[in-house]
């Protein structure tokens, strides 16, 4: 009898385990998951300095550029991706490189507002433009890594 209890619940413990929460907070549909930030460009050209070696990271209402923590909300209805790098904690403050924007995406301290141009379960296109004099814009490309 112990045999046949061990046998069932080895095979159904890895049933378990990948059934298990993976978006914590809720379903966040596409966003989930690792995202490699593969180009960037600049006004419409590529940005020739970046290496591809950016990762955007999406659970719950958290996001992480590379190595930088945030968070985040998105709306159908205008088509926008809202993040926000402003958070600090007792050993980090505000601005330090755990709360901020990798910065090869060039994005700000604070909130930015980008335009989401594609949204599938293996592709993100996002549009920021910085209120800059003369403005500049900056468009994302992202593939689903996991």
């Amino acid at each position: 009898m112990m045999k046949i209890f061990w046998r069932f619940a080895l095979a159904v413990m890895p049933c378990m385990v990948m059934s298990g929460c993976t978006q914590d907070g809720g379903h966040i549909g596409p966003w989930f998951g690792e995202w490699l930030m593969t180009e960037v460009d600049v006004d419409g050209c590529r940005d020739q300095s970046y290496d591809a070696d950016t990762y955007w990271y999406f659970q719950s209402d958290i996001i992480v550029i590379g190595s930088g923590y945030g968070t985040w909300t998105s709306s159908d209805d205008d088509n926008t991706l809202t993040v926000r790098f402003d958070d600090s904690d007792d050993d980090n403050a505000r601005g330090s490189s755990l709360y901020s924007p990798d910065p090869a995406t060039h994005l700000p301290l604070g909130v930015s507002n980008l335009e989401i141009l594609q949204l599938s379960s293996s592709d993100i296109v996002l549009r920021y433009i910085d209120p800059a004099d003369p403005p500049v814009t900056y468009t994302y490309h992202l593939k689903k890594w996991w």
